[in-house]
């Protein structure tokens, strides 16, 4: 379902069947959930809570479960920086007999890893886990984790087909992985009319709710680093010491001289971000080409006129083939190019940076 990207296969969607099979094959824990859920900035906040946790002593195992993966599927599931084994896997599977096997094969690429994490960390006795929601809320199986806690991160338009097509719309799909087990609320949006719904649903479920004030001119690395530590200040009343953190395939330098930087954004307002971003870490980053990789069901459309926009892109490398999405904007900056030229692009002097997609991720890391 999650590969698929195909909005029909949602319509009828529940958390039942899910349901059923996560009270039979999973184990409970006491550990202390933290949902994060938003459009933009999930993964990054939860790797950054994750360093935070760590690095200041909050507990001895900490387990992270993010999607999608960069290179491996094993990188989903974590505890501290240590990835899942595939042993894991095979042992809970050659545990379960024919029928049970069955049943289990029913379940989503998502809903099967999601029950994967809550057993592993409760086989590996984790006192914090972190879930990054994937898609939507109200029906997005870590819902069933019953976090204590949600982390809400920025609301944009993505995934319109199946969250709704606006951003009050998204919002309220995304604020449906409450559940009557969560206690406390962390959010940053000021603008109404999205304020005004988070309000209501800290009244309905009456909730402890925390509001982070925008900090401007930060980089959305530092600015997620600054919320992470604002939440972690006030669910363990101790002060929170914070570092420089680099997240794989956000805001990366994978090459220095010339500069070769690759950011998962994969929508408009993240694009936009990126861009104020770089304008504020990277000062010599002030001419450089793109490389632009976007799924089918990714609004490309808006993301070119953005780039196209930009005085310091001097060209487009726009990835085209039967898994990119090939809309396009009349621009003189634009080139089209298959996967199998990547590798001349950067054989260029020029700075580069790679954006739209986490799936060539991998194939970047061993041509650069």
């Amino acid at each position: 379902m999650e590969k698929s990207r195909d909005k029909n296969r949602f319509l009828n969607y529940t958390l039942d069947y899910f349901k059923v099979l996560l009270d039979k094959f999973s184990t409970s824990s006491k550990a202390l959930n933290i949902s994060i859920v938003g459009t933009n900035g999930k993964g990054s906040t939860t790797e950054i809570l994750k360093e935070l946790i760590l690095k200041n002593n909050l507990t001895e195992l900490v387990g992270t479960y993010t999607s999608p993966h960069l290179i491996s599927e094993f990188e989903r599931i974590k505890i501290n920086h240590k990835n899942i084994s595939k042993k894991f896997f095979e042992d809970f599977l050659n545990s379960k007999n024919f029928n049970e096997i069955e049943t289990l094969k029913k379940l989503s690429y998502f809903e099967f890893f999601t029950l994967i994490a809550k057993n592993y960390f409760s086989e590996n006795q984790t006192e914090i886990n972190l879930y990054e929601a994937g898609l939507g809320g109200r029906l997005d199986a870590t819902k069933l984790m019953n976090s204590e806690i949600i982390v809400l991160t920025k609301i944009g338009l993505d995934h319109k087909e199946i969250l709704g097509d606006t951003k009050e719309k998204i919002l309220i799909e995304k604020l449906g992985i409450i559940t009557k087990n969560t206690k406390k609320i962390f959010y940053f949006e000021k603008d109404f009319p999205l304020k005004k719904i988070i309000e209501e649903k800290i009244l309905e479920f009456n909730l402890e709710s925390y509001f982070f004030e925008t900090i401007e001119k930060l980089d959305y690395i530092s600015f997620n680093t600054e919320y992470a530590k604002f939440i972690l200040e006030n669910l363990f009343n101790k002060k929170i010491e914070t570092k420089k953190i680099q997240i794989s395939g956000r805001m990366e330098i994978l090459k220095n001289n010339p500069l070769v930087i690759y950011d998962v954004s994969h929508n408009p307002e993240g694009v936009s971000e990126l861009l104020r971003s770089l304008k504020l870490s990277f000062l010599s980053f002030n001419s450089f080409d793109v490389v632009l990789a976007v799924l089918k069901d990714k609004n490309v459309f808006s993301i070119l006129e953005i780039l196209n926009n930009d005085s310091r892109i001097k060209k487009i490398y726009q990835i085209i083939g039967e898994t990119w999405n090939e809309e396009n904007i009349s621009s003189k900056k634009i080139n089209y190019i298959s996967e199998k030229d990547l590798e001349k692009i950067f054989q260029s002097n020029e700075n580069i940076l790679i954006l739209g997609s986490f799936r060539i991720y991998e194939k970047v890391k061993k041509i650069v």
